[in-house]
């Protein structure tokens, strides 16, 4: 295979190289349809952990609320009061079984994603393999989870360390912490995404933590560019599998320059970066 051409320099063309990574992730399956099989089984399976949990919402929303929030008083202000709790209170519960689907469904369907990013790996490289023993994918779980609890608490720890910094800022300067706010708090959330959907091919390929966490800080404006599409991806069910998708093709394009570590599972093609 040919050495792709190097990657861009200039941080908005680095942007758009991520971004269409992303974009690429949308088409690739439709350019290989024997991928439309692990796509639709993905989606059976996170949008039905998606459906089970809202079901659940739905069930018992009214009793959380009625836990939460007391009876209104005969006070026209305290009738407010807890209609606004109320209202309060069905949001939070909503967005709490939201918040539950998107953890647990990742994991559960780890085995189908990580299934997926090896048959994109192989159709993108041109190469040709026997699927993964459902052992070796069941492992790869296994580490996935615990390499997305441990993104998922470096994910919050910034939120956390943003948050405290837009305030600090809101307080000198308002204008300038709300744009502080939006600014970083949409690029650290855009990076989150990015190494969660990554994650699969990476534990394919042997790819280390430390490594995986390198790349994302060494090449921060591509995985941005990559994961500014890719986050409204994973708002829904149906964007899973093709941030997936694109995630991979990203992953792939870093190592074929040179840029990425993979210990592959099957060996990749030898590339001379330019």
């Amino acid at each position: 295979m040919a050495a792709p051409p190097p990657l861009p320099t200039a941080l908005l063309a680095r942007l758009r190289f991520g971004a269409r990574a992303a974009a690429d992730g949308v088409g690739f399956p439709f350019k290989h349809p024997e991928l439309f099989g692990l796509v639709a089984l993905v989606l059976v399976c996170y949008g039905g952990v998606w459906l089970a949990l809202l079901a659940v919402a739905a069930r018992y929303d009214r009793q959380v609320v009625d836990w939460l929030v007391s009876p209104a008083g005969p006070q026209w202000w305290a009738q407010a009061l807890t209609a606004v709790a109320t209202g309060a209170a069905y949001a939070l519960t909503w967005l709490a079984a939201l918040i539950a689907a998107a953890a647990l469904a990742l994991p559960l369907c780890g085995p189908l994603l990580s299934l997926l990013a090896d048959r994109v790996e192989h159709r993108y490289l041109g190469q040709t393999g026997p699927l993964p023993a459902w052992t070796t994918l069941l492992a790869e779980m296994g580490r996935g989870l615990v390499r997305g609890l441990t993104l998922a608490l470096l994910l919050a720890i910034g939120n956390l360390l943003l948050w405290l910094a837009g305030s600090a800022l809101s307080a000198l300067l308002p204008p300038v912490g709300a744009l502080f706010g939006l600014v970083a708090g949409w690029t650290w959330q855009a990076l989150g995404a990015a190494a969660m959907t990554a994650g699969y091919v990476f534990e394919n390929q042997r790819t280390t933590l430390a490594d995986q966490l390198a790349t994302l800080q060494r090449h921060a404006a591509i995985w941005v560019g990559f994961g500014g599409l890719a986050l409204p991806m994973c708002w829904i069910p149906l964007g899973v599998p093709f941030a997936v998708t694109g995630a991979t093709l990203l992953a792939l394009r870093l190592h074929l320059v040179g840029e990425l570590t993979m210990p592959a599972r099957a060996p990749l093609p030898a590339v001379t970066p330019p």
